[in-house]
Order: C-alpha cells, then sequence, then structure tokens
C-alpha cells in the first residue's frame, strides 16, 4: 500500500488541498475541465460521458453534494443542454437535462436487449416532458459493464406500474458514484476523494477502477487529523498533548495518508486475541502479541521512570541509565522479534488470522528484522509544556496528599478536575469558533473562485458551442464573449442580454445549419437551439458575478478572520498549558483510585503509600517542566528519543539505528487485553516505537 501511495505522490497524482471544502471544490473543477476538454476534442458532449470519467466517494452525502456542484457547472458550460425537469425516477424525484451522465441503481432485466444492471452508467440523449406525477420518457445511451454500448429507451410511465419502480430508486445522477457502485467497474479517468472513513478496503476499491488515469484528492485538514489520531484516542486530545514539527510537511500529510487508507474497517473478529484456538496458527500468533505486549510493558516503565527524574532533576536521563530495565527491555525485544520471524517465515499459512486481527504485516516484518529502516522520514513531536502544577488548586492538592487529610485532598481533588474540565470545555468552544470560521471564509473563497471560474471557463465553453469562427487562435466562446462586452459597455447588462436573445447573431454565426433558432437541420444547429433556451440567464449572471466578486472580497475583508482565528489559535494555545501531563494525569488517577477503593469514605484512608511513592516525589517538584519529543515515522510508528547525540549513543550501544519503541497510546495501556483489543480494532497490532 506504502509503495503505490509513493508512486502516486511521486507522478502528481495525489492533490492536497487545505481542508475538505476546498478539496471537494478542487474535485468538481479538476473533473468538469477533463470533461470539457474531452469534450472539446470529441466535438461531441454526449460521448464523453459513457463511462470514460467519474468521480468516487466514500460516503452517500458526497456522492450527493459532488453531483450537486458537477451538474451546475455542467449547466454553465453548456454540456447539459435545453429544459430541465424535474422528473419522478422511483420513491424520490431528481432533475434532468439532455447530456446528463446517470447511473442505474437497480437492475433492470427487461430494459434494452440484454438489461441493466446495478452500477452502470449511461448519458441521456433526450428527455421529454413529465407529465403531471413527474413521468417522462428518457433515452439513453448505456455503457454496459461488459464494454459494449447500448441505447435503451426508458418509459417511465409504463415502469411507474412495476415492483422495479416502486421499490425503490431506478436511477440517480451519475458524475459522482460510491466505492460500492463500482466494484468491478473500469473507468477510463477517475478522480477519487479521499475523504474520512476511507479505509483500506475502500481504498483498494478506487485505487483500482482506472484504465488510464486516476487523480486523488485530499485534504491537509483531514490527513493532519490522521496523524493526531495515532498520537491518542482521538485527534483532539492528541492536539491538546502534543505539537508536530516537520522540516518537511510532506512528511505529515504522508503519513496521515497511509493511515487512513491503511484502516481495516473489518471489525467482526473477536474483540480479545486471547480467545482464539489452539492451533498452530493461533498459537505462533497470540505469543508474538504476547511478545510485543512485554516489550511495551518495559518501555513504559523506562518512560515513567525517565519522567520522574526529570522533575527531580530537570534533566531527563537516557533510557539505558537503568541497566535493570533496559536489559529486560533488550531480552524481551529479542523474543519478540524471534516470534514475528515465525509469522514472516510462512506468510501464506499466517495470512488469513493476521487479516482477520487487522494486523500490519509491514510492522510484523519490522519486529522480525528487529532493525529500524533508516530509510523513514521523520517527524519531531513534542509534548506540550504545561503549568497545571504550577496553579493554586494543584499545589493545595499537592500539600493535602502531603498532611494526608482526606477532607482536603477530596477538596483540591474536585477543584482541580473542574479547572481541567474548564480548560477543556473552553477549548472545545474556541476551536467551534475557528471552525465557523473557517467554513464562512472557505464559502467565500469558494464563491468568488466559483464566479471567476464561470467568467473565464464556463460561460466561454457555453458559447463555443453555439457560435463558430474562421479564427484559428481564438475560440468563437472568446470572440462572442468580447463582443457582449462591447454591447455590455453601450447598453448596460440587461439590455444587452434582451438584445441577444432577440437576435442572438449579434455575437456571432451560429453553428449548423437553419433559420437562426428558429428553425434547425441537423443535430449541430439542434444543439444550437437547445442551448439558446437559457442564454439570457447565463448572460445576465456574467454582468452580476462581476459585482458579486467585489461585495465577496469585500466581506472577507471586513470579517477579519486571520487576525480572528491568530486570536482564537493563541487562547487555546494558554488552555492547552492548564492541562495535565501524563505525570500530572498518573498522579491524579493514583489520587482518585485511592478515594474510590474506599467508596468515598473519609476515615481511615491511609495516604502513605501515595505519599512514599516516586510518582508523589516527581509531581512535588515545582521547577523543571521540560518537553518530552517523540519522533513519529513515517510508517504509522513513534520513536522516544533524547537528541540527536543520544542517538548516535544508542546506535553504539545496540548496532542498530532504533531500538525501544511503542505507540504512544499503548504505553498508557494497563494491561494485555487493552493491547490486544487495539490489535483487533486497529490497522496495526502494535505501534510499536523503537530507539
Amino acid at each position: 500500500m506504502r509503495a503505490a501511495l509513493d508512486i502516486f505522490w511521486k507522478e502528481g497524482n495525489i492533490k492536497i488541498a487545505s481542508n475538505p471544502s476546498e478539496a471537494n471544490s478542487d474535485c468538481v473543477r479538476g473533473f468538469v475541465e477533463s470533461y470539457l476538454e474531452s469534450a472539446s476534442k470529441l466535438e461531441r458532449d454526449d460521448l464523453v460521458s459513457i463511462r470514460s470519467k467519474a468521480v468516487g466517494v466514500f460516503s452517500n452525502e458526497s456522492r450527493k453534494l459532488l453531483n450537486g456542484k458537477i451538474r451546475e457547472q455542467l449547466k454553465e458550460a453548456g454540456v447539459l443542454k435545453g429544459h430541465e425537469y424535474e422528473i419522478n425516477v422511483g420513491n424520490k424525484s431528481i432533475k434532468l437535462m439532455r447530456g446528463e451522465q446517470i447511473v442505474f441503481s437497480r437492475n433492470a432485466n427487461r430494459l434494452g436487449r440484454s438489461g441493466i444492471f446495478n452500477g452502470e452508467i449511461g448519458t441521456v440523449l433526450n428527455v421529454k416532458k413529465p407529465n403531471k406525477n413527474g413521468l417522462a420518457n428518457l433515452n439513453v445511451l448505456v455503457h454496459k459493464a461488459n464494454g459494449s454500448k447500448e441505447k435503451v429507451s426508458i418509459n417511465l410511465r409504463h415502469l411507474a406500474k412495476s415492483r422495479y419502480f416502486n421499490e425503490g430508486m431506478a436511477l440517480d445522477h451519475g458524475y459522482a458514484v460510491t466505492a460500492h457502485k463500482v466494484q468491478g467497474a473500469s473507468i477510463d479517468e477517475f478522480a477519487v476523494r479521499l475523504e474520512k472513513g476511507v479505509g483500506f478496503e475502500v481504498f483498494n476499491v478506487l485505487a483500482t477502477r482506472h484504465r488510464k488515469n486516476v487523480i486523488f484528492y485530499a485534504d491537509k485538514e483531514t490527513l493532519e487529523d490522521m496523524f493526531y489520531e495515532s498520537l491518542d484516542k482521538t485527534a483532539a486530545q492528541a492536539k491538546n498533548r502534543f505539537e508536530i514539527n516537520a522540516k518537511n510537511e510532506e512528511v505529515i500529510l504522508k503519513g496521515g495518508l497511509a493511515k487512513m487508507v491503511s484502516k481495516r474497517t473489518n471489525t467482526s473478529f473477536a474483540s480479545d486475541y486471547r480467545t482464539m484456538g489452539q492451533l498452530a496458527e493461533d498459537q505462533s500468533v497470540k505469543a508474538y502479541l504476547d511478545r510485543s505486549e512485554e516489550t511495551i510493558s518495559y518501555v513504559r516503565k523506562i518512560t515513567a521512570w525517565q519522567a520522574q527524574e526529570l522533575r527531580k532533576t530537570g534533566e531527563k536521563p537516557a533510557m539505558w541509565a537503568h541497566p535493570e530495565l533496559w536489559e529486560s527491555f533488550k531480552e524481551a525485544r529479542k523474543a519478540r522479534s524471534k516470534a514475528a520471524s515465525i509469522l514472516t517465515s510462512d506468510y501464506g499459512k499466517f495470512k488469513n488470522r493476521l487479516q482477520q486481527l487487522n494486523m500490519n504485516y509491514a510492522t510484523v516484518e519490522k519486529h522480525a528484522s528487529a532493525l529500524a529502516s533508516t530509510q523513514l522520514d521523520k517527524v519531531i513531536v513534542e509534548q506540550k509544556s504545561t503549568i497545571l502544577h504550577k496553579q493554586d488548586s494543584f499545589k493545595e492538592l499537592i500539600q493535602s496528599v502531603s498532611d494526608g487529610q482526606t477532607i482536603s485532598i477530596k477538596k483540591a481533588y474536585t477543584a482541580v478536575n473542574l479547572d481541567i474540565a474548564d480548560s477543556l470545555a473552553s477549548i472545545e468552544e474556541k476551536s467551534a469558533l475557528i471552525l465557523d470560521h473557517e467554513d464562512q471564509m472557505q464559502e467565500l473563497v469558494d464563491a468568488i473562485s466559483h464566479e471567476r471560474h464561470y467568467r473565464k471557463t464556463l460561460l466561454p465553453e457555453y458559447l463555443n458551442r453555439i457560435f463558430k469562427t474562421k479564427s484559428i487562435s481564438k475560440p468563437a466562446g472568446v470572440e462572442a464573449l468580447e463582443k457582449y462586452k462591447i454591447l455590455v459597455n453601450e447598453h448596460g447588462h440587461t439590455e444587452a442580454a434582451k438584445l441577444v436573445t432577440n437576435d442572438i447573431t449579434r455575437l456571432g454565426a451560429l453553428k449548423g445549419i437553419g433559420f437562426g433558432t428558429m428553425l434547425g437541420i441537423g443535430k449541430a444547429r439542434g444543439e444550437v437551439m437547445a442551448l439558446s433556451v437559457n442564454l439570457e440567464n447565463y448572460l445576465i449572471s456574467y454582468g452580476k458575478s462581476g459585482e458579486m466578486i467585489e461585495n465577496y472580497n469585500k466581506e472577507m475583508k471586513d470579517m477579519n478572520f486571520g487576525e480572528k482565528m491568530f486570536v482564537l489559535r493563541e487562547e487555546i494555545e494558554h488552555l492547552r498549558s492548564l492541562l495535565p501531563n501524563d505525570l500530572d494525569n498518573e498522579f491524579l488517577e493514583q489520587v482518585g483510585d485511592t478515594l474510590k477503593e474506599n467508596n468515598g469514605t473519609d476515615a481511615n484512608i491511609s495516604w502513605k503509600d501515595l505519599q512514599q511513592s516516586a510518582i508523589f516525589d516527581a509531581v512535588r517538584i515545582d521547577g523543571f517542566v521540560e518537553k518530552r519529543k517523540d519522533i513519529v515515522e513515517n510508517d504509522s510508528e513513534i520513536n522516544i528519543v533524547k537528541a540527536p547525540a543520544v542517538t548516535k549513543v544508542t546506535e553504539q550501544e545496540l548496532k542498530a539505528p532504533a531500538l525501544a519503541k511503542v505507540a504512544e497510546q499503548e504505553l498508557k495501556a494497563p494491561a494485555v487485553t487493552k493491547v490486544a483489543e487495539q490489535a483487533l480494532k486497529a490497522p496495526v497490532v502494535a505501534k510499536v516505537i523503537e530507539q
């Protein structure tokens, strides 16, 4: 999977926008421009949409959204012609015009010579005016699943009497289609919208439908969230704890994309690997998972010790500075490597079991080699510095635990948690405001972009389908628009549009043979007559679009989105500094657990164990809060390191570039069972961190 992504990325097949809305707009524009380019070469619109172009999506919501946007632009470019009718197609109505690309949503064995099958796509050659029930006759050129083409007449008045029609929608717009619809299909040019929810199975379908070319449209916001999700339970929680620094932002985007398309959605298997049977394959997989958990547990112990030393001395010791734990870790790692090598020695034997458990085979291979690749890009992920331990409520809790006063402890513990809850609520509120500002700004950006696209590309394309020219260098649509601008300067937009409507030849000679738009001979003049129906509206829209662009730009400036979002982000970062770090969290958990164990009673609670613990010694020290650095590799794994010099010592110590690896979320897992559940529910068995 990663190799395929690297090829697509290198060849420029992956386009990254700033946010989902922008990615949708880019996808629509890319599809429409490709559509218009092909239509220009073929000189016939109805041949373009015969299964040669489509947009692949994951969700039905995205399918509906993109279909609507694509239709609107194709109308404005003149690809969709004539009257637009509201047609009853089963359990809903959709708008159809001549030139529409549609997809059949159910099998219809009696339509055409060999029937029509669910998922087949065609072009509406013409649509008759519907009756009062919205039922009409359609002629459709269908591209069959076997590659053949067939013209099919569809009498919806007749179909309305059949069970086929009344049990559900018979057809729909077919510019954007879901991965489910295109399974088994082949499409010449395919645009894929990589959105949240796309996993391994869906990507595998969408990435293999094209015959000639495929373009993927993703967005930075979603990919960064996918990257953050590898650090905590949710992206929001990870953003509260970590900040990412990378010399090359592409590393983060590639990492997020790899996580997105590697995530398996098969969760039908048992929730705990200990329930596996006693076959030899099961025992080998279980042994590997057990050894992985053992390795993780030692890294967890080492990092906890490092955190304590950091608070005490202000310096974070090297992982191998604790000889006993370090030796135990190396032994566990060797055992894990041996268990992994058994799985990689005969992949065919273990393949089904590994897939059922959603295990990342690349990770297993890496563990089997006991070496970390030196080829992988790395990203510095720093745990955010916090000042919670300097706040009065936290200091009061420390003092109360030191005194062993349960009532005071309960009061201070509650106060600390209320402070944390208030900070989290404020972060969520301000984050929501940022999203609102981003959405408003993107709406204006999209509106400006669309109006400019309409003026520069869509209307000239529309006029190009009506007029002809003798010029070699200048398209007929451009010539016609220049003539229209002259009329606008003389008469104004509204009057100029009426003048053209009364005499369309003011803008140039018409295509085909006939008498104006009243009488046409042949298909070319018929096309002109169909397009002239909406010409006045489009010319008036051209006049309004210039004013709209000015108004949108003024609104963008007045709203001052950039400054507002900057202030909100600064406030969020301050609030995040008031949240507990891992050391504080561990202390708070121990206080909470002690209170729970005593069922909330105030009497006879002994705080001696906590008072004498290393964690209490660590949190009492108020002078040192140093960032912990993690390195997230571009293979969904995280490396904990101190500094480049430490890495060098590590290499000398182990004669390998990396060791001591464990996923951040697994460091907090209390037991093997939790890791096993993660192995069953996530795309990798054990995201392992090694230095």
